[in-house]
């Protein structure tokens, strides 16, 4: 009696330890009498709240996990307040873990990284809610077989879009524009990730084509193959197996599994069908010299600013904005060298015009003669006359500009018959007058003193 009272003290103290660490005891509580706890418990819970998982023998150690007990030291008892978390029809999320995986991009010849906001997701079981969650978020959780946090962070519709989550629920449009694009230079660290399960399997990105030995031991021998990893994909795992290569060895993994309610981890992969959007393509195809120009520069200093341990890289956005600056910038320079040669050409032309524009009016004159028209019956009144006349005319001065008023100056005109053709003759009694050419649809006027003489 004395034994056996001295081993029941010693498991009632181990199970008072325990829960002064906040932990419930199978000692104190046996996973049966838990089971007959939880049973009325579930009677008196609302529709749409439910346990966590069941209520059976074999779930109990779930909730000796995930619960929180406070213990007080009643005068004839130990009173034990127990708190389970409940799972409620909107209040359970999957929570993923945000893993970068560079992935080569055949518009840049390079490897293409994206960077999401935070490292956690959490997305709602009804697949209509998401939350960003940070390191820090999720230290104030209690993580075990279930992370328990409380509600101290918001709800968002998948609508209100973010980079992982355009990634998760497969908006495309939203993640070009939301997500950081990360150039890598062309000896990015490779990345490794494994799937775990009853398949399990690891992804991987490296920076150029790998061959790697596959090494497996089969009744006893050992067989030996190459395969050869290029960009990202798949490799699938076998418990028999190792994969190694000079810089990495992978070794085989067994699991053991078993059904339970509980939702194992599990890898989702985005589907991003273009990691370039079609109008970043555009601009990078525009002119992909000044691509490569602008991103070798990006990467020189990007070495420089970053430390020896981080990996460096240029974001897209950077590059993008780089080349248009540098349009802009091409653009402007041209225009400023057109508007000076337009300036000098045109300065020169305006000392030098002294030169060529007597010979240019030359030669268009020849190219482009005058002409004049013939003058019509009306531009000369003329009255049939039997007997010879001298008429005398007053020219308005204005009319003809080439007139002169020389009185010793006579014009005379002999004529003939009306019936035959006019004849016109210049005398003169001092010098030659000087010829007029008659502009077209106006009078030709002579100066005074003159006179018109006719003749038969």
């Amino acid at each position: 009696m004395a034994v056996q009272l001295q081993q029941s003290v010693m498991r009632l103290q181990e199970g008072l330890e325990t829960s002064a660490t906040g932990r419930l005891s199978s000692v104190l509580i046996p996973p049966h009498n838990l089971s007959m706890i939880l049973q009325q418990v579930i009677l008196k819970l609302p529709q749409d709240v439910s346990l966590i998982a069941g209520f059976t023998i074999d779930n109990m150690y779930i909730y000796y996990e995930v619960a929180k007990v406070q213990a007080y030291a009643m005068t004839t008892a130990i009173q034990l307040v127990v708190r389970i978390p409940l799972r409620g029809a909107d209040r359970v999320m999957t929570l993923f873990r945000s893993v970068p995986l560079p992935a080569y991009s055949e518009v840049l010849k390079r490897h293409v990284q994206i960077e999401p906001e935070t490292l956690y997701l959490a997305v709602t079981e009804n697949g209509q809610y998401y939350s960003l969650l940070t390191t820090a978020d999720l230290q104030r959780c209690k993580l075990g077989i279930f992370a328990i946090c409380e509600a101290t962070f918001p709800f968002i519709h998948k609508t209100r879009a973010s980079c992982s989550s355009a990634l998760y629920f497969g908006q495309a449009e939203f993640a070009h524009d939301l997500c950081r694009k990360h150039i890598l230079n062309e000896n990015f660290n490779p990345v490794w990730l494994q799937a775990k399960g009853p398949h399990p399997f690891w992804i991987y990105s490296l920076p150029s084509p790998t061959v790697v030995t596959k090494k497996c031991k089969v009744n006893g021998t050992t067989q030996s193959s190459n395969l050869e990893l290029s960009h990202t994909g798949k490799l699938t795992e076998d418990t028999h197996c190792q994969f190694y290569w000079e810089a990495f060895v992978l070794l085989p993994v067994s699991d053991g599994y078993t059904n339970v309610t509980i939702t194992g981890s599990q890898i989702f992969l985005p589907h991003l069908p273009e990691l370039i959007s079609p109008g970043e393509r555009d601009q990078i195809m525009h002119d992909e010299t000044q691509t490569h120009r602008a991103l070798a520069a990006l990467e020189t200093i990007a070495r420089r600013s970053s430390p020896n341990q981080q990996q460096s890289y240029v974001e897209l956005r950077e590059l993008l904005a780089t080349m248009a600056s540098n349009t802009t910038t091409t653009s402007q320079t041209t225009w400023v060298y057109a508007l000076v040669t337009i300036s000098i050409i045109l300065s020169l032309i305006i000392l030098t015009s002294r030169l060529w524009q007597r010979p240019v009016i030359i030669l268009i004159q020849r190219i482009f003669p005058r002409r004049t028209e013939p003058k019509s019956s009306t531009d000369i009144e003329m009255k049939p006359m039997s007997t010879p006349t001298t008429t005398a005319i007053d020219p308005d001065s204005n009319d003809c500009p080439c007139c002169t008023e020389d009185p010793r100056e006579l014009v005379g005109v002999t004529t003939s018959h009306p019936a035959t053709p006019l004849q016109m003759e210049v005398e003169t009694v001092s010098k030659p007058a000087p010829v007029v050419q008659p502009r077209t649809g106006e009078r030709v006027y002579f100066a005074q003193p003159g006179r018109f003489q006719l003749r038969k």
